[in-house]
């Protein structure tokens, strides 16, 4: 099952066999996905935000949010170099960013490296802290939701019930989720250059896209 997480964070290899199916699509197909893409990747963002950046930023609010010592760091250093308030904020604002994607940017940018010793243990540590603070919302909505005493009504199979639900849910959140909302917003960059300029070009510029 890790190896299966793994592979699904492995955004870059995923994006290699997306661009392909993209090359030879003719615009009027290309349009059709783009479209049903473009409805796809608002909920898709929605349940990424939702159900694991911010649990992640709840985690780290109490070190870079309102009244902790990195906002006092900032605001300090800010005053020392003549800058103005709204520039320790942009600091601010860019911290709370960079840590609420860190455990994400990890898990996409060094999956592919998991057999490197020392980047293998940085992908598990942040998998596992994604899987951990995720479990919270999910376990809530799980709880909350009356579908489950209502189908299984015992409540040994209803408690089982919810804990599963939760459990595949965190999973989804952590893994599934956050990847294929990056690999939608990436197939609309494809699309777009499909749908934009003649076929030739466009396989010009998926090449640049990907680099």
């Amino acid at each position: 099952m890790f190896r299966a997480l793994i592979t699904m964070m492995d955004v870059p290899t995923a994006l290699s066999l997306l661009a392909p199916r993209t090359r030879h699509l003719s615009r009027g197909g290309a349009l059709l996905i783009f479209s049903c893409l473009l409805l796809i990747l608002g909920p898709l963002a929605y349940l990424w935000w939702r159900f694991d950046l911010s649990s992640t930023w709840d985690w780290f609010r109490w070190l870079i949010g309102d009244g902790s010592a990195a906002e006092a760091e900032v605001n300090t250093a800010a005053t020392s170099a003549g800058a103005d308030a709204e520039t320790a904020g942009l600091v601010l604002l860019l911290f709370g960013t960079g840590f609420t994607l860190l455990p994400s940017a990890v898990q996409i940018g060094l999956s592919r490296f998991i057999s490197v010793p020392a980047l293998g243990f940085l992908v598990k540590v942040s998998l596992g802290f994604d899987l951990v603070t995720d479990w919270g919302p999910m376990w809530q909505m799980a709880a909350g939701n009356p579908w489950f005493e209502s189908t299984f009504r015992w409540w040994p199979l209803v408690g089982l019930a919810r804990l599963v639900a939760a459990g595949i849910g965190t999973v989804l959140a952590s893994v599934v989720i956050q990847s294929a909302t990056i690999l939608v917003a990436a197939g609309l960059l494809y699309l777009a250059a499909a749908i934009i300029v003649p076929q030739a070009s466009a396989r010009t510029t998926v090449q640049v896209i990907e680099g």
